[in-house]
């Protein structure tokens, strides 16, 4: 989108809520565009809407002076810096296109003939396809980095191999986000059956702006090995609350889930998002054996202009999409996860909303 097009539709939109907006909504507004463009810009816009520019020049320094002194968010921000370059310029850019993931993976310690997790995860029998609760407490840990996570010498069960990603963020550049056939290598005693190769998990931080729910198809690819302990999966975390800050709990729903050899098995996920709320979509795939010491990882969300349509009001959740990459959670365990913490500790290291 160009800064001009940018420009009309933040016009367009500050006109739309002149009669009923707050001067705080409309200075924000212009204030985020100032974050991705600059004050320059802010002053095309000011020139633009001549009828605003009172409100925008009086009210956006007001605001800006409270956000930047006397902003309570709980956050010890490093000299120089201002809460407007952190939290502001994250929310700033959401609803301009910008979508992103948070990904790990493993190669579940593999060796040749020994060392290989074999159907045991972390804490119990794991199964890639997150079809019970137990696997998703451990699939959950191992995303987030370790599956052992009050450890000391245990495995980490996660970034265990050369190619590992470990909570890495990627972005869109048009239709699709993540890698297709992505190549493998490591000695591993799996051969054809694939039950036990590695594993990847994708996570999708999708936000609803609207006041009330939305309910969008979600599409994929995903690779898939013999059965269930190498299995495929879409997933959906749903919280408890509207808030970060409020959420004490969640619950988990399998949209999908496959268990067969498939290269590049087609998934399709209804995800139903909570008006003003944030879900957490979980992308699972494993690495299927191509030949010798080689293996191929398919997992990439496609259809996002249809997905994340303007008129559906859904958005990648950008502020999410940090805490999925930084946050630490403490008190979790090997055979405890409980993902509404992340929402807590978004709340304290980027605000609450």
């Amino acid at each position: 989108m160009t800064v001009q097009a940018t420009l009309d539709a933040i016009v367009g939109k500050i006109e739309t809520l002149a009669p009923t907006a707050s001067p705080e909504q409309a200075a924000y507004l212009a204030k985020a565009f100032e974050s991705v463009y600059g004050k320059g810009a802010v002053q095309e816009l000011i020139d633009e809407g001549s009828n605003q520019q009172g409100l925008l020049n009086t009210e956006a320094q007001s605001i800006t002076t409270q956000f930047n002194n006397d902003f309570s968010l709980g956050v010890n921000w490093p000299a120089g810096q201002t809460v407007k370059q952190g939290l502001d310029f994250i929310r700033g850019m959401e609803g301009l296109g910008i979508i992103g993931t948070v990904t790990s993976n493993s190669a579940r310690h593999n060796v040749y003939s020994t060392g290989e997790w074999s159907s045991s995860g972390p804490w119990t029998t794991y199964y890639n396809n997150w079809q019970d609760a137990n696997s998703r407490i451990q699939g959950w840990n191992m995303f987030m980095g370790d599956g052992y996570p009050e450890g000391t010498s245990q495995r980490f069960w996660i970034n265990d191999h050369d190619s590992a990603m470990n909570r890495q963020k990627e972005y869109a550049h048009q239709n699709r986000l993540g890698h297709s056939y992505r190549d493998f290598f490591y000695y591993d005693n799996a051969s054809t059956n694939n039950a036990y190769s590695g594993i990847t998990l994708r996570c999708l931080p999708i936000r609803n702006t609207t006041n009330a729910p939305v309910t969008v198809d979600i599409t994929a690819y995903l690779s898939c090995g013999i059965n269930a302990y190498g299995g495929a999966s879409l997933s959906l975390f749903t919280p408890n609350a509207q808030t970060y800050a409020g959420a004490t709990g969640g619950v988990w729903t399998n949209l999908t889930t496959y268990a067969s050899n498939n290269m590049n098995w087609g998934a399709n996920g209804s995800v139903l998002v909570p008006a003003n709320t944030t879900v957490l979509l979980m992308a699972t795939s494993s690495h299927y054996y191509h030949t010798t010491y080689r293996f191929k990882d398919t997992n990439y969300f496609y259809g996002l202009p249809t997905s994340f349509a303007v008129s559906n009001g859904l958005v990648c959740d950008l502020v999410m999409l940090e805490a999925l990459a930084t946050a630490r959670i403490d008190g979790d365990t090997y055979t405890t996860a409980n993902p509404h913490k992340l929402y807590n500790a978004c709340a304290q290291v980027y605000g609450d909303r």
